[in-house]
């Protein structure tokens, strides 16, 4: 028995079994320092995914498919230059005025003298009528508004006018007696009060005063053919670079502008697919002319008319031929009208010079330099 206690002393005591039990206590040690290295690890790799898919989330812009209230950008509002910088949008009207559009949409007049700001006409007007265009007459006592505006070509539109009085605070509708609810090829304030003139049909109107009656300028007009106070594609496009071809004198009293005639010009016809300009209606493609010359064909014939607008019951105008050298020439207007004086550019079409006419408004007769 003595023997037997021994040996198991011996054995429980033996240093081979001292060195296994220490190996096993270092690999249970071991373990359990690997197992919470691992946890560790998976608790960063965690917390940096978590902090990944904040960031993710956070800055991934918001939704825009069917939950978006706004109008989606069109390719024809980056190709008709819809989207401009917001700039000042104000204009001088005089020496010490100056209008604009104030951050509410109000149309504000500031005077430089009292260093204050009128309003004009609300911001609700704007909105109401869908106004895309406005001018102040001469007086400063209405506005024309400019709304359902159908674009043509680069310059060009046809538009519905309205004439809104500051001072009575009514609104009336700018058409010819014609068409009561038609669109205008151009309208325009003159330089004195509130005289305006208006282009429907392809011909010329003045109107001495708003509300007064609507003289009719011109007769000759021909749709796609025959312009009056208005320019064709060609001097729209590449001479005027303007949708109007009138001038006023300073003080009112003379208007001039230009009769562009295309009968000689031939016809170019091309297929308009789309929503056209100046057609609801497109299920099939349209057919469009429009008169265009090519090189050696002819061009458009422009003649110019002076009106003395004086008196609005006879209005005197007289045409103002070009000089012999360019009879048959291109024609390239360029004014600079005063008072007494009317000056333009002819440009003959194979000729590297320019002509410089000037025209006494109390003569009958211009004169030439080249």
């Amino acid at each position: 028995m003595s023997e037997l206690t021994a040996e198991r002393k011996h054995v429980k005591t033996s240093p081979a079994h001292m060195q296994a039990v220490k190996e096993e206590d270092e690999e249970e040690i071991a373990d359990t320092h690997n197992w919470r290295g691992i946890g560790i690890s998976l608790l960063v790799i965690l917390g940096i995914c978590s902090i990944i898919a904040m960031a993710i989330l956070l800055l991934t812009p918001k939704n825009t498919g069917d939950g978006f209230k706004g109008e989606r950008i069109r390719l024809s509002d980056i190709v008709q230059e819809k989207f401009k910088p917001r700039l000042f949008n104000g204009s001088w009207i005089s020496d010490d005025q100056l209008e604009y559009r104030d951050e509410d949409g109000h149309l504000v007049i500031y005077s430089l003298k009292t260093k204050t700001a009128k309003i004009l006409l609300e911001n609700t007007t704007f909105s109401d009528y869908d106004v895309q265009k406005y001018s102040i007459s001469a007086d400063h006592n209405y506005v024309l508004l400019l709304h359902d505006v159908i674009k043509l070509y680069r310059y060009s539109f046809k538009a519905k006018y309205k004439i809104y009085d500051i001072i009575n605070r009514k609104m009336y509708s700018l058409h010819p007696s014609e068409d009561t609810d038609g669109y205008l090829q151009y309208a325009g304030w003159g330089p004195k009060e509130n005289q305006l003139v208006y282009v429907w049909g392809n011909n010329l109107f003045y109107v001495n005063e708003v509300n007064g009656t609507h003289h009719s300028v011109s007769t000759t007009g021909v749709d796609t053919v025959i312009f009056n106070g208005i320019p064709d594609w060609l001097y729209e496009e590449e001479i005027l670079k303007s949708n109007n071809a009138i001038w006023w004198s300073p003080d009112g009293n003379f208007l001039c502008y230009a009769t562009i005639n295309d009968t000689k010009v031939g016809t170019f016809y091309y297929n308009w697919y789309g929503s056209a300009p100046f057609n609801e209606s497109h299920v099939y493609p349209e057919l469009f002319q429009l008169r265009y010359p090519k090189p050696g064909g002819d061009n458009p014939s422009a003649f110019l008319w002076v009106v003395d607008v004086h008196n609005p019951l006879n209005l005197l105008q007289r045409d103002v031929k070009p000089p012999r050298e360019v009879q048959d020439q291109l024609v390239h207007v360029w004014f600079v009208i005063t008072s007494i004086q009317l000056r333009f550019h002819h440009c003959p079409r194979h000729s590297p010079f320019k002509l410089l006419s000037f025209v006494f408004l109390s003569c009958p007769t211009a004169l030439h330099f080249l």
